[in-house]
């Protein structure tokens, strides 16, 4: 269940940043290779650290990842704004 959440929530994060034109993701890959790297990185890498950093940080180690232009505090946003229904039970 742990891989479902995360997957969930990454792929919402990541989609509205793409959306909100904060993250922008290479030409030769795609949104949903970005959200596999963020989604293993924060299983992986991440345990015991602030989820907002892990995910700031998972998105500046990707390579798939062109540009991003959101800080913590807007990825915060994102998170807080984010509709119940988006995480599985």
């Amino acid at each position: 269940m742990l891989s479902a959440f995360l997957l969930a929530f990454s792929d919402h994060v990541v989609r509205r940043l793409v959306e909100d034109e904060q993250l922008s993701v290479r030409e030769e890959a795609s949104t949903d290779d970005v959200v596999a790297y963020v989604t293993d990185y924060l299983a992986n890498r991440a345990q015991g650290n602030s989820l907002i950093s892990s995910f700031s940080k998972a998105l500046l180690s990707c390579d798939d990842v062109d540009e991003l232009f959101a800080d913590d505090e807007a990825i915060k946003e994102v998170v807080d704004a984010m509709p119940r229904t988006v995480l599985p039970r």
